[in-house]
């Protein structure tokens, strides 16, 4: 992720606003939107990666059920199990997703196993990320 060290307001020639943000180490950009303050544009910066990692993680999880070679009704009702976490982690939402999960404890799908993996991952994310 590449955030946002400085931002710079200038107004161009034709009376239009236009920001230029420079970034730790990646090319400066010019944007037109007011990306208001450094420490704002940053946190959706963290936000939007925060998202795709959720993102990525679910994907995992979901193509580790799928090969898992579990049979198809009780994976549905694994992933109906996680629903509310899942949502939560593809929003990018770590810390609700990891309550929504704790919400759910164990079932007959949702092993221990299955359970402290997908809590060890969201765990050491939050740990790292926040």
């Amino acid at each position: 992720m590449h955030l946002a060290t400085q931002i710079i307001h200038k107004v161009q020639g034709n009376g239009s606003d236009s920001w230029f943000i420079y970034y730790e180490d990646k090319v400066p950009e010019m944007v037109t939107i007011d990306p208001n303050s450094l420490d704002i544009f940053n946190e959706k910066l963290r936000y939007q990666q925060r998202k795709q990692d959720g993102i990525d993680t679910y994907l995992s999880i979901a193509a580790e059920f799928r090969l898992s070679g579990m049979p198809r009704d009780n994976r549905r009702s694994l992933e109906n199990q996680l629903e509310a976490a899942r949502n939560e982690l593809v929003n990018g939402q770590w810390i609700t997703a990891l309550d929504k999960l704790e919400e759910c404890g164990t079932t007959t799908e949702l092993t221990q196993e299955i359970y402290d993996k997908f809590h060890l991952s969201l765990t050491v994310y939050i740990t790292n990320n926040y």
